[in-house]
């Protein structure tokens, strides 16, 4: 009697790879942010070459991890100083 070919599950995606610079576009921080939160621990990531590449996923899940809102306010920012920029000339 013949067999039937038995289904197989689709292999698996690998994960999204970023950049430290597609990181830092998508956290809306700076390219050394970035690079100090892999250095730190905060954000996980493997060494290829010299490069840094960090999973899409930890990158999407570290403002929730770390508790940050994205383009959040500071709670006190520093007042506006209406003349700065001004250049007063006395003669």
């Amino acid at each position: 009697m013949p067999t039937q070919p038995r289904p197989t599950a689709p292999a698996p995606q690998p994960p999204e790879l970023l950049s430290v610079a597609e990181a830092a576009r998508r956290l809306y921080v700076s390219l050394q942010t970035v690079r100090d939160w892999y250095h730190a621990g905060r954000l996980p990531g493997d060494r290829i070459g010299n490069n840094i590449k960090l999973s899409a996923d930890s990158v999407a899940a570290l403002p929730k991890r770390m508790n940050l809102t994205m383009n959040q306010q500071p709670q006190n920012p520093a007042p506006i100083n209406p003349f700065a920029g001004i250049i007063v000339q006395i003669f």
